[in-house]
């Protein structure tokens, strides 16, 4: 296996991959192993060419070679690891790997089959390998870095411009406004029990999805406080401490090949809430990165939206923890607070009765608008809300009428109003 002066990325990965599919997942999985090791060591990185495969190294060892038609990806477990029953594994002693791996040989038609196994063993692998045993990130590589960069650019023109343009299929049916805890949401993607890493730091990819845990108006596990906070039933959203536009990982949650599945809490201790699958819909080139994240449910149904009504002058932002109550000011409305009121009180409206569920189906299913009973601009810039006790579902057409005059008609009121015109009943 020489390498030699005048291969070029492209000449050797047609010749070995002539099948599109395969050259795509083996591709793939290259720039997503190189990103991962960039992300925690980037002068650790090599590769190395041959007539007939590649190599990815981090440090003194390799991560994931193509050669002979076959994939070898190296993996953080040891090779009696019953998540890897049926896999064709061997074990791996390399010295300055922290922790029991091996390596999984395979076509590219049997990594892809087990891939939702494979890849986070991999990526367990990729973190051992480009830290020390003291944690710190490693420094230099011994192999040549010659042929690093026109591999990846080759490999991520490639992956781009030839992605399956097929939607995933639905793999995670989280239910949107329902709550989870992290070990929820690992028993239903199906990976083991964590207890610390990217699934506990904000935001990790299994397969081709991204899961983002965050905090809003509170600090998250870390400390931090990174101000998320909702406009509307969008979600301000801040990436880690010192990340920036141009690094790959924030590329791959702009840009992923599966879903984002967001997931937020106002508590510390409070389990998360499912917002929704998120797609990027502003983006601010700060440090750290901030996102403008909106929402659809699982089965693909919009998010709702409020009416110009309900924004009006009753917009509102959580931006506190505390379980019961929410920080809300004139200019934001935190959807977490309609949440718990319609929660509370179901979605029927408070002044006519009408239950969209019960007239429209599946279609009307947890629709409703939610009206507050203090308009905001009474009480100055901010105060604490109770979502029970100040919230009221009420449907479109009453909460209209509601604002028909200022100040905003009570509930009360407007029930007398309609119970005069229907004769008193």
């Amino acid at each position: 296996m020489m390498t030699d002066d005048a291969l070029s990325a492209r000449d050797v990965v047609e010749s070995i991959l002539p099948d599109a599919n395969d050259r795509w997942t083996v591709l793939n999985r290259l720039i997503r192993s190189a990103r991962s090791a960039s992300l925690i060591a980037p002068s650790s990185l090599a590769a190395t060419l041959w007539r007939n495969g590649f190599r990815l190294n981090i440090g003194q060892v390799e991560a994931f070679t193509f050669i002979d038609q076959s994939c070898r990806l190296m993996l953080g477990v040891p090779s009696t690891d019953t998540r890897l029953k049926g896999l064709s594994v061997s074990p791996s002693d390399y010295a300055s790997v922290r922790g029991a791996h091996c390596a999984f040989t395979g076509s590219p038609a049997e990594y892809r089959a087990a891939a939702d196994r494979i890849d986070p063993l991999h990526d367990d692998y990729i973190r051992s390998a480009a830290t020390t045993r003291d944690g710190s990130s490693r420094q230099g590589t011994p192999h040549p870095v010659r042929d690093l960069a026109g591999l990846i650019a080759y490999a991520e023109n490639y992956v781009a411009t030839n992605a399956p343009r097929q939607e995933p299929p639905l793999a995670y049916h989280f239910q949107v406004g329902s709550e989870y805890t992290r070990n929820d949401v690992f028993a239903m993607v199906g990976v083991p029990t964590h207890s610390g890493g990217p699934w506990y730091t904000g935001y990790a990819s299994h397969g081709p999805d991204w899961f983002i845990f965050c905090s809003v108006g509170t600090s998250g596990r870390t400390g931090h406080d990174y101000d998320n906070h909702f406009i509307g039933d969008d979600l301000v959203w801040s990436a880690k401490t010192d990340t920036h536009l141009r690094q790959p990982v924030i590329q791959q949650l702009l840009n992923p090949t599966g879903r984002v599945y967001l997931f937020y809490r106002e508590g510390q201790r409070d389990p998360f809430t499912f917002a929704g699958l998120a797609r990027p819909v502003e983006v601010f080139d700060t440090t750290p990165v901030k996102i403008r994240w909106r929402f659809r449910a699982v089965d693909g149904r919009r998010q709702e939206f409020a009416s110009p009504e309900e924004i009006d002058d009753d917009d509102t932002a959580g931006l506190e923890g505390e379980r019961r109550s929410v920080l809300v000011n004139i200019y934001e409305r935190n959807p977490a607070a309609r949440r718990k009121c319609i929660s509370h009180w179901k979605p029927i409206c408070r002044v006519c009765e009408f239950d969209f569920e019960a007239v429209y189906g599946t279609l009307g299913e947890g629709f409703i608008q939610v009206h507050h009973l203090k308009p905001l601009g009474e009480v100055g810039e901010a105060y604490r809300l109770d979502p029970i006790e100040d919230l009221r579902p009420v449907c479109p057409n009453c909460h209209a009428m509601l604002h028909r005059q200022k100040p905003a008609l009570k509930i009360e009121e407007l029930k007398a109003i309609i119970r005069k015109r229907r004769g008193g009943q």
